[in-house]
């Protein structure tokens, strides 16, 4: 019973951390700053608890130990994603398959985020490509089966395919917009136009007005 507190106590402690860690990488990587040696580190971490519930899987449904390493899972997806990389980063492809999925689920939300920011800063093409993104996780989570006692993942599943659903009519909105402005920058101009070819004439200067005293004189 004593190493059983034992161990519980140590992991509660090494996840507590790697929540902390896995935060301020995501936090990092909206700002497109995170150093080599902190996902390195993140690693570790994550490995880790991974062997200490490997020698000790009855604590492996502990909730608090699915929080952890999914939000392990989702800093590493999300550092995965703008590189396309053919193959997991980190210790993803070793994780729990119920850790990586309750990241990914989670990863749809911040990558939501990065696409709404992309939108603001008029980088069409960067929130298409995270739109894409978010629509990739969540196929892996629609077709994902586990039992319901093991990881509560159809919540997750749920509240990621309504976050899905609003950024895509965020977008639509978006490319409406955009055309709007267009339309209206072109009827605009069309205006402009028009006035300027309905101006009358501009009226000759003084000096080149007849000069009547000359005229008379050369009588």
């Amino acid at each position: 019973m004593r190493r059983w507190d034992a161990t519980r106590e140590r992991l509660l402690d090494s996840s507590r951390k790697l929540v902390r860690a896995s935060g301020r990488c995501i936090r990092d990587w909206h700002r497109g700053d995170v150093e080599a040696a902190r996902w390195a580190d993140l690693d570790r971490q994550a490995e880790a608890i991974v062997r200490d519930v490997e020698a000790s899987p009855g604590f492996r449904t502990a909730g608090f130990l699915q929080q952890a390493l999914g939000e392990y899972a989702e800093a590493r997806l999300l550092s995965a994603l703008p590189e396309d990389a053919a193959t997991l980063p980190g210790i993803l492809p070793t994780l729990p398959t119920e850790a990586l999925l309750l990241g990914a689920a989670d990863a749809v939300g911040e990558l939501r985020r990065s696409l709404l920011d992309h939108l603001v800063a008029g980088r069409d093409a960067e929130a298409g490509l995270a739109f894409e993104q978010m629509e990739s996780l969540y196929d892996l989570l629609a077709d994902a089966e586990l039992p319901e006692a093991l990881v509560a993942l159809r919540p997750k599943r749920d509240q990621a395919r309504g976050i899905l659903e609003r950024t895509r009519g965020d977008l639509m909105t978006a490319k409406k917009t955009k055309e709007l402005e267009k339309r209206i920058d072109g009827l605009a101009s069309m205006l402009d136009e028009a006035e300027t070819r309905g101006k009358p004439k501009p009226k000759k200067a003084a000096s080149d007005d007849l000069d009547l005293d000359a005229a008379w004189s050369k009588k």
